[in-house]
């Protein structure tokens, strides 16, 4: 009897440690109240703001109390390492998030509600949103011609917007010069320059803060890992499109070679003239002398 009672007591404590379910609007009550304790948020997967990275193995998106809620709590960088694809989060799911609480306050906008140290998550109802696959956490190796074929395929964003693919790829290339305010920074590690195919050729792609330990010089051949950008802005009272890697990480890696590439001869371009023009073509790709892509 005395070992029954010992047990129920045990089992009693070790229920009283599980993070209470709450909703989302619970929650932003708690946080206003300053409540550091750990609960498990449950709501409706409504918008992905980052989506999942192969790279870090998390994704960031908004939750809310209905499926059409909005934006009331952000879960940031939830954490799937070791899951199946189809249970990364989407749009439509309803979610159980087990985390302590915090408040973001920007230097402008609204505060934001958010996750602060998760422990874990489940879904509990798949909703009918696209779901990951293994195949869309694999890492495509491309060369920037390709990258530039891609992010043109992305849309058409209005001004002001980018569109963002949903899939991570590696691109290698070689650095052909910083950006404008593109130099390192040794206080956030990152860097933004443009990349090419052929050294001397000037090619419309970028890597956009790309996470780095170190300075890469101009001229090195990187890997850059993230996702395609396309954004459209205004300059001088016309519209351009920009396309960039972005959320993404470089680092040198060792040049194209006979000996350490076996597709070295499919990257090497080919110069021609054309009606008195010059002309490259590499990966069966056609550019003008100002790297841009000839239809």
């Amino acid at each position: 009897m005395k070992k029954v009672f010992l047990f129920a007591i045990a089992a009693l404590t070790s229920m009283s440690m599980f993070a209470a379910d709450i909703t989302c609007a619970d929650a932003k009550t708690k946080i206003d109240a300053s409540d550091k304790a750990e609960y498990t948020v449950v709501g409706y997967v409504t918008e992905i703001i980052d989506y999942a990275s192969p790279i870090y193995s998390n994704i960031t998106f908004w939750m809310a109390d209905e499926a059409t809620g909005g934006k009331m709590f952000e879960v940031y960088r939830l954490s799937f390492k070791d899951k199946d694809a189809d249970l990364i989060p989407v749009v439509g799911d309803q979610i159980a998030v087990t985390t302590t609480l915090k408040k973001y306050t920007p230097k402008s906008g609204d505060p934001v509600y958010e996750t602060d140290k998760i422990s874990g998550y489940e879904i509990r109802t798949k909703g009918t949103g696209e779901r990951y696959t293994a195949a869309d956490l694999v890492i495509e190796e491309i060369n920037v011609a390709k990258a530039i074929e891609l992010t043109e395929a992305l849309g058409n964003p209005a001004v002001g917007e980018e569109i963002l693919s949903k899939r991570f790829y590696d691109v290698h290339g070689y650095h052909s010069g910083n950006m404008s305010k593109g130099d390192w920074s040794s206080d956030y590690n990152n860097q933004s320059f443009y990349l090419t195919d052929e050294i001397g050729v000037k090619m419309s792609f970028g890597a956009y803060r790309a996470s780095t330990k170190v300075a890469i010089e101009e001229g090195a051949y990187v890997s850059v890992k993230g996702q395609l950008r396309l954004n459209k802005y205004e300059s001088s009272g016309q519209e351009k499109l920009g396309m960039q890697m972005m959320n993404c990480v470089a680092e040198v890696i060792p040049e194209p070679s006979a000996i350490n590439n076996v597709n070295a001869q499919s990257v090497k371009a080919m110069k021609v003239i054309e009606d008195g023009q010059l002309y490259i073509i590499r990966n069966g790709v056609k550019y003008n002398a100002a790297g841009a892509i000839v239809k």
